[in-house]
């Protein structure tokens, strides 16, 4: 996916549902730490009350949190506003999401 589109789609998300159902992979890795907020709100507004959402995400103890544990030290630092590819792989980030919505 072109940055482009990777931003457009970030200022589009998921259009006005609503909702009964959404399934995402892969949520957000490549964004600011700011817009994993973002994200959640995004889910919460176009899911209806009781709806349900399936995420797929890297996770820090999975193979690719692991090949990028190994590539560490071999790649330049990113910048401190670079979000976590690892944190919707997380679960208590994800409860701390999207705990009050769902």
């Amino acid at each position: 996916m072109a940055f482009g589109e990777l931003k457009r789609r970030q200022s589009v998300m998921w259009g006005n549902g609503p909702y009964q159902h959404i399934t995402e992979t892969v949520t957000d890795i490549h964004a600011r730490v700011i817009e994993h907020a973002t994200t959640a709100h995004e889910l919460a507004r176009v899911v209806v009350p009781g709806g349900r959402i399936a995420l797929a995400n890297w996770t820090p103890d999975g193979s690719l949190g692991q090949m990028f544990k190994m590539m560490r030290p071999f790649m330049p630092t990113p910048p401190p506003s670079a979000g976590d590819p690892f944190a919707w792989g997380r679960e208590e980030v994800v409860c701390e999401l999207l705990g009050d919505a769902f």
